[in-house]
């Protein structure tokens, strides 16, 4: 299996998101685009369950290569 190299702050291994039952609400309303290969390596990734939540929630935009999909 290739290993990948991800950067990171430390605070983000300790995240969790508790959804509606949040106070501060800084993430609501954000849009999140994805570039094109991205959208296409989710679309067909093995993995059943990251490929079932690409398929339900990702929505093509196809504006550009760089904003191709989004939520």
């Amino acid at each position: 299996m290739k290993e990948i190299t991800v950067t990171e702050p430390a605070f983000v291994t300790r995240f969790s998101c508790s959804g509606s039952a949040c106070r501060d609400h800084c993430c609501k309303g954000w849009k999140i685009t994805l570039d094109k290969t991205t959208v296409k390596k989710y679309l067909a990734s093995k993995d059943t369950t990251i490929r079932t939540i690409a398929q339900d929630h990702i929505i093509l935009l196809k504006k550009n290569n760089n904003h191709w999909g989004g939520n």
